[in-house]
């Protein structure tokens, strides 16, 4: 049972399926193993066919939720942002 209420994840829209992101997420949950974490993927590459399964599985495996918005719900995602450089190419996520 987790000691908070669940957590979101921020997953920026560039985050794509990979090894990397992969171990990643494997990185976040080992980081904060008393939350419940939930993950909203941001790029439709997450839930395409073919690789719908093996995401979903893997946050399964991993005890955290997927969050998905249809624009129906109500959801608050808080977190930073730098305006002028969100959509930049080729810069490290932290100057976002």
């Amino acid at each position: 049972m987790a000691l908070f209420p669940p957590s979101g994840v921020p997953i920026p829209p560039w985050f794509v399926p990979s090894h990397q992101a992969y171990q990643w997420l494997e990185e976040v949950r080992r980081r904060w193993p008393d939350y419940d974490l939930a993950v909203e993927f941001r790029h439709m590459r997450w839930l395409a066919p073919g690789q719908r399964k093996k995401s979903l599985t893997f946050l399964m495996d991993h005890t955290m939720t997927a969050v998905i918005i249809n624009g129906a719900g109500s959801y608050v995602r808080f977190h930073g942002r730098n305006r002028t450089n969100w959509f930049k190419k080729r810069i490290e996520t932290a100057q976002r």
